[in-house]
């Protein structure tokens, strides 16, 4: 089990978006912030699901945005 800080989340959600043009939801980025956050996991075969977009436009706006 890995312990992901709601910050490396939403920087997850924020790089998903910025590169690939994707909007997900927090869950949906859990294994993608992990990678973010544990240098640990860099350098190692690895695979996540990203996936969802069951966010608000307000949720949006604040994570994807705002700083």
């Amino acid at each position: 089990v890995i312990l992901v800080s709601a910050e490396s989340i939403v920087a997850s959600m924020r790089l998903a978006f910025d590169h690939a043009g994707l909007v997900t939801e927090p869950a949906g980025m859990a294994g993608v912030g992990a990678l973010l956050e544990h240098a640990s996991l860099r350098g190692t075969d690895t695979a996540t699901i990203v996936c969802g977009s069951n966010i608000t436009r307000e949720q949006a706006q604040k994570w994807l945005f705002d700083n």
